[in-house]
């Protein structure tokens, strides 16, 4: 017949806001809250059945309050109107590796960004780049969305398809999705690597958000899958690098193997200072 709800510092606590009955609707929004920077709060929910019954307590896995949060950059590819400055260049585009928006698939809106490759045998497909002015010299998260039409897999058989590195000098960190199309979170200083438990479904939308901190010897490295997080985090040696200073997004190159065809779909691109999710 309804749900409560209530806000804590712990999970299933009411330290913030005491169970408070919404009948029955599933959404709410509250405002007017005093949140401390730093602290963790929690988003607990009870139903309520007919006869007044409550039903035991579900909690959110927590939200933490940031000082503050800076959007470097973001792109939805409805009209090529960006947040942050447009897009630098288009680097790899030919008669054979094409990049544009298409209504095709779209996670959001009306259109995404449709990346197609049919030459088997270059390492390079079409991909945008922005170059970050001021370069970034904290850390960064970026988030995207990853659409990998019926048939996929069959033709990448055998090989990595990079959609996005993120450079810090002469050093990057990728992100891959592999022959059996898991994602795959490399870092070209020392070569190190991670691979997802979980392969991205095809003709599905999934969310991908990967976090660098601020480039050093031991550059923390990390990422998100669907808002869970990969149990395996890398470090990168980033040595004489100290800021991110540009990002390749879309068909950035082909590994593993010479083949590679195809097309899939990205959308919804943001690069912050602190984490996006799903």
């Amino acid at each position: 017949s309804g749900y409560q709800y209530a806000i804590g510092t712990s999970a299933g606590g009411t330290q913030t806001v005491n169970w408070t009955s919404l009948g029955n609707v599933t959404t709410v929004t509250k405002t007017s809250l005093s949140l401390t920077v730093g602290q963790t709060y929690y988003f607990s929910v009870k139903a309520v059945n007919g006869v007044g019954l409550t039903g035991s307590a579900t909690n959110s896995n927590g939200q933490t309050v940031i000082s503050s949060f800076t959007t470097y950059f973001s792109d939805n590819f409805e009209n090529w109107t960006v947040h942050g400055g447009a897009w630098s260049s288009i680097s790899g585009e030919t008669a054979t590796h094409t990049l544009n928006t298409s209504t095709d698939y779209a996670k959001a809106g009306s259109k995404g960004l449709k990346l197609t490759d049919t030459d088997t045998t270059s390492s390079y497909g079409a991909c945008l780049v922005k170059n970050f002015s001021p370069a970034i010299s904290a850390d960064i998260y970026v988030r995207f969305y990853v659409f990998l039409p019926t048939g996929y897999g069959s033709t990448n058989t055998g090989a990595a398809r990079r959609i996005i590195r993120v450079w810090c000098g002469g050093n990057r960190a990728q992100m891959s999705i592999n022959s059996t199309e898991h994602p795959v979170l490399e870092e070209i200083g020392a070569w190190g690597g991670t691979t997802g438990a979980t392969a991205l479904s095809e003709n599905a939308w999934h969310c991908i958000e990967v976090h660098g901190a601020t480039p050093s010897a031991s550059t923390l490295l990390e990422f998100w899958l669907d808002g869970t997080k990969n149990s395996t985090t890398i470090n990168g040696s980033f040595s004489g690098s100290t800021t991110w200073d540009y990002m390749e997004l879309g068909d950035v190159a082909v590994g593993g193997g010479a083949n590679g065809t195809g097309t899939f779909y990205m959308d919804e691109v943001i690069v912050s200072n602190a984490y996006n999710g799903p």
